[in-house]
């Protein structure tokens, strides 16, 4: 500090450095120091300089003496001066008033002495806040200078190792299996599971120790995949076969590799497809409202109608199903043609028909919606393979005139129907074995559909062709 009391400004140094720094208080300039070193958080530097700040206040309030470099007096030299001027006066006028005159030299010296001393603190106190609100920044650039350094570990490696190699690879048995003891009928313990079950004073629980098959497939990269449909806990198990038809037996061994060999089209190698038909017309776009519509639906149907694609033995032409109904319109008025057809259809079939009801009312027939008019069954697989067979082999070649199916008959999507007269339900040999069992005024006619994978009704027909099933009159494919 200077003659007049302000702070020197040499720098930060001496300006954080006070008597609190000779006494061992840290200053703002240490505390910046150690942040530098010591990353610490704004917050505690902030803390170390306020407790830095409060010791200095206090150091210097405690002070008894503050001397200065002026030569004014101090508190202790004005009260030895009081003290002689009241020892040494006389009545001496003139010694009074020179003594009272260096009372008030010394107390008007006081006052501007401590008015000054209120001016530097008041300025140091300035200087002081002005730093502290550089301190952060400071200390800001000091922690982003320091912050991209980081402590190296030695980068020296050693990969190559000491450890000698085994000689003999593990994976590799050094004994054959052909050496391998023979396993006799007395080394063998047989654990009789009835035995074991009989030990058992409780039966173990059912759900525990149960597996039950998934409700959906989830497809075949889930974890848990649904058992075969031959496993009999699969949902979809269907018992059998119990028998195996003649007619798919000569179905697999001769008419499959036939319609195969019939519907082959040689294409010489280079030769390019026929461009599709184009099946869907598109909007003429005249309207912005026409654009992004979906494709107009098909010309004189609402449906469209799958492709027919070449046989190849992929795609062979099989029978999927046979579905036969039947239609009593007198069963309104007496149920025993309903229980009739029933049993007659239930006979041929095997399978327990399911009653129909009307859809609609028909006044001038005397239909009304919802009453009971016929039968209805389906069957698959094996049992169809017996219904053609049986049909074909024994009731078609009994009925009188019998030409065959008529050529327009298929819904164009590989289904084949065609109708039996009451008359010709007495050729099934179930129905003509018990023929007098039943009243002969009330056996019904059915229709009957062949299910077949064809797409079209052309395939569908070489399909019937080959199992014996004639067509006449004109052929619509």
């Amino acid at each position: 500090m200077n003659s007049r009391g302000d702070i020197d400004r040499t720098g930060l140094r001496g300006l954080l450095t006070t008597n609190t720094g000779s006494r061992g208080i840290p200053t703002w300039l240490d505390a910046i120091i150690i942040s530098s070193i010591f990353p610490f958080s704004i917050l505690h530097l902030t803390a170390w300089g306020a407790r830095a700040g409060a010791a200095r206040r206090l150091t210097f309030a405690s002070s008894p003496h503050h001397t200065y470099s002026s030569g004014v007096l101090n508190e202790v030299t004005y009260s030895r001066l009081v003290r002689s001027s009241n020892r040494d006066a006389r009545p001496n006028s003139g010694s009074l008033e020179i003594s009272r005159s260096q009372i008030r030299t010394a107390n008007s010296g006081l006052v501007e002495d401590r008015n000054r001393v209120t001016a530097s603190h008041h300025s140091r106190r300035k200087q002081i806040m002005a730093t502290i609100r550089e301190v952060p920044r400071a200390s800001r650039r000091l922690l982003n200078s320091v912050s991209h350094l980081r402590p190296c570990s030695p980068g020296v490696y050693r990969y190559a190792s000491t450890a000698v190699a085994p000689p003999v690879v593990p994976d590799i048995e050094l004994e054959s299996g052909l050496a391998a003891p023979i396993i006799t009928r007395e080394g063998i313990t047989i654990v009789d599971p009835r035995k074991r079950a009989s030990r058992r004073n409780h039966e173990l629980p059912h759900e525990r120790y149960r597996f039950h098959a998934p409700k959906y497939y989830r497809g075949p990269l889930h974890p848990v995949q649904p058992p075969p449909s031959s496993d009999p806990i699969a949902r979809d198990f269907a018992p059998g076969p119990f028998n195996l038809p003649r007619l798919k037996q000569t179905y697999q061994a001769t008419i499959a590799s036939d319609i195969m060999t019939m519907m082959y089209q040689h294409k010489p190698p280079g030769t390019s497809d026929k461009p599709e038909r184009i099946r869907l017309r598109e909007w003429d776009d005249s309207s912005p409202y026409m654009k992004n519509r979906p494709k107009r639906g098909p010309r004189g149907a609402d449906v469209l109608l799958p492709l027919e694609k070449s046989i190849d033995w992929r795609n062979i032409p099989e029978i999927r199903a046979v579905h036969i109904a039947i239609y009593s319109p007198k069963a309104k008025k007496n149920d025993d043609h309903l229980i009739v057809g029933r049993a007659v259809l239930q006979s041929i079939t095997g399978v327990r028909p399911t009653v129909t009801r009307t859809n609609k009312s028909v006044a001038q027939w005397g239909i009304v919606k919802g009453d009971r008019s016929g039968v209805k069954c389906s069957i698959y697989g094996n049992q169809a393979y017996e219904f053609i067979d049986k049909a074909v082999n024994l009731v078609f070649p009994k009925i009188k005139e019998w030409r065959g199916f008529e050529g327009t008959t298929g819904d164009s999507t590989g289904n084949i129907g065609f109708g039996l007269e009451p008359q010709d339900m007495q050729h099934f040999p179930e129905v003509e074995a018990a023929y007098s069992m039943y009243p002969s005024k009330m056996v019904p006619g059915c229709r009957i559909v062949l299910e077949t994978t064809a797409k079209s009704d052309r395939h569908a027909r070489i399909l019937c062709k080959t199992l014996g099933i004639p067509f006449y009159g004109k052929i619509v494919d």
